[in-house]
């Protein structure tokens, strides 16, 4: 069976194919298939592979080329395959080209016959896959070089990312709510919103890492969520790649108008299911090309890298924090609690010893009966035994009522040191006032000056409370007045006495576990309050009182209604409580 040139024809045609004739002797050309199509001419501009070589093949090309033709029609060689580049229309093709030597039989006349394919296709796949080993390779390199700090290797990263994507600017990014841009430990929940709908107004972008010298993309510079890029990234399920900003309509948008970046590629990343921020790569101008699946799987191992590094650092650092804490309790238990133990041991000892002596005294007496006075002197010391035994025993019951205390302080705060996962809107003014009753306050005034209601986990915010209020109690007289605001950022709450207050050389102490000026303190009270605070995500610090005690005053707080210091006055609300007075002013 033989192939009718039409159907030649059309079977080049489906396969991107022409089918080619060279006259050794006159360098002549023939054709079958789409000539214009795949090489941009038309038979008549090319009526010899002289002229081929010099209208179509790329100058890098045209030699290798050339030398090819050459050794076919020569006979040097019989058979020969070659690649090389053409340009069509402004876009580089590459063609692959089979040629074998056909002579005529009866005319003696060599010929070279073969077929030209376009294998733009596939050489881009090999170049993208030759691309994404080089940067594998790279990856591995750093991300495993030990000598690199986190920062170093995110450095090294954005700048192997920016060079395999020919694009200048590379920067990882915080994404936070407003005002707590900066902190390390805050993230934000990845919700279904955050993936399918657009992000709250409060959001702010901070850079923290960056690659280039694009001003606005520089390690410290934070903008509104509404005007940055990443707004859309995080809306986007997978990555976010733009070729050309103006082109998709970004145009007169706010992250245009800011940044203005004419091409874009990046990610989110993702640290323990919440959103830590983005990782991007950027131009000012416009990409010759959209983003290539290789391309794309690199920023998206870079994103995978980020989120993974970061989670070991939370990790690592959370152990280390549990290490720190279990080494404190160990110092507490070898120290702290063997000093009440030793007493309680030498006071039995010194009980059972009177205990010996009562019994000796005994025998005594039933052997000898002697006259009265003596009986009566041995009355005297039995009373006196009696009277020792009884100091011994009491000094007992206070070191184990001591050592009751050190071992509940630690069991809490050993609690305390964990993540508080669930909140709920908790009434401050109403959580003082249950407070209250459960502490020894004495004759003590609480003074209540706010209505706010505040996001977190009602029982450890009476435990917060109950400390400060007995801590006051404690170091302020019994006749102390605490009083319970918010503060005038309304960004937290604070409390606060009229006692006298702690000197700034202590301020930095006051939170350690075991510190405590006071003889009998356990010294965990405000440690417990540290821990408790740091679990909901807030900071506490100790400052003066406007009356001159201690204020601790809490940010970075939820506070889930508009509050505001409510005015001093009498409330009818306030009650007495077992001489316990609560008032709100």
């Amino acid at each position: 069976m033989t192939l009718s040139d039409d159907r030649l024809e059309l079977a080049l045609e489906r396969t991107d194919s022409v089918f080619f004739e060279i006259d050794a002797e006159s360098g002549a050309v023939s054709h079958l298939g789409e000539l214009d199509r795949l090489f941009g001419v038309d038979e008549a501009a090319i009526p010899t592979w002289e002229a081929f070589e010099r209208r179509v093949v790329h100058p890098r090309n045209a030699a290798e080329f050339e030398r090819s033709v050459r050794r076919i029609l020569s006979g040097e060689i019989d058979e020969d395959s070659i690649e090389y580049r053409i340009r069509v229309d402004g876009e580089v093709r590459w063609i692959k080209t089979d040629v074998y030597a056909e002579p005529d039989p009866e005319s003696g006349r060599r010929y070279a016959v073969g077929i030209a394919r376009d294998v733009t296709d596939r050489k881009r796949r090999e170049r993208e896959l030759e691309t994404l080993s080089g940067f594998l390779r790279s990856l591995y390199d750093v991300t495993t070089d030990r000598d690199y700090s986190f920062e170093e290797k995110i450095d090294r990263l954005l700048a192997i990312g920016c060079a395999e994507l020919d694009l200048p600017y590379g920067f990882l990014t915080r994404i936070s709510a407003e005002g707590v841009a900066g902190a390390d430990d805050v993230t934000v929940p990845v919700a279904d919103d955050v993936v399918t709908g657009a992000p709250p107004s409060d959001r702010q972008q901070t850079i923290v890492r960056a690659h280039g010298s694009h001003p606005e993309l520089q390690p410290g510079e934070s903008c509104p969520l509404s005007e940055a890029y990443c707004r859309k990234t995080i809306e986007t399920p997978d990555l976010l790649a733009i070729r050309d900003a103006g082109a998709a309509g970004w145009d007169g948008d706010p992250a245009y108008e800011r940044f203005d970046l004419g091409s874009y590629v990046g990610g989110k990343v993702i640290v323990d299911g919440e959103l830590y921020g983005t990782l991007c790569f950027a131009a000012t101008s416009a990409r010759d090309r959209p983003v290539s699946d290789a391309e794309r799987s690199m920023v998206r191992l870079l994103t995978k890298w980020t989120s993974y590094e970061l989670e070991r650092r939370r990790s690592t650092a959370e152990l280390r924090d549990r290490n720190e804490r279990l080494e404190r309790f160990a110092s507490i238990v070898s120290h702290d609690l063997r000093n009440p133990l030793n007493v309680a041991i030498g006071r039995l000892d010194l009980a059972m010893e009177a205990d010996r002596s009562d019994a000796t005294a005994d025998e005594t007496d039933a052997a000898t009966d002697e006259t009265d006075a003596t009986t009566d002197e041995t009355d005297a010391a039995t009373d006196e035994t009696d009277a020792d035994r009884r100091e011994h025993l009491a000094a007992i019951d206070r070191s184990l009522d001591r050592m009751d205390a050190l071992i509940t302080d630690l069991l809490t705060l050993a609690r305390e040191g964990e993540s508080i996962t669930e909140t709920g809107p908790v009434a401050l003014a109403d959580c003082c006032r249950d407070c209250w009753v459960t502490v020894e306050t004495a004759d003590a005034d609480l003074s209540i000056r706010t209505d706010a209601v505040v996001d977190a986990d009602r029982s450890r915010l009476t435990q917060v409370l109950e400390n400060l209020f007995g801590n006051a109690v404690e170091h302020g007289g019994q006749d102390v007045t605490i009083t319970v605001g918010t503060l005038p950022n309304g960004d937290g709450f604070y409390v606060a006495d009229d006692g006298p207050g702690i000197p700034d050389a202590d301020r930095d102490r006051v939170f350690e576990a075991g510190h405590s000026t006071a003889n009998d303190g356990t010294g965990f009270g405000l440690s417990i309050v540290r821990e408790i605070t740091a679990g909901h995500g807030w900071n506490v610090r100790v400052t003066d009182a406007e009356s001159g005690g201690a204020r601790f005053e809490f940010t970075g707080v939820d506070l889930e209604t508009s509050a505001t210091e409510l005015p001093t006055g009498d409330d009818p609300r306030s009650a007495d409580r077992d001489g316990e007075s609560a008032s709100e002013e």
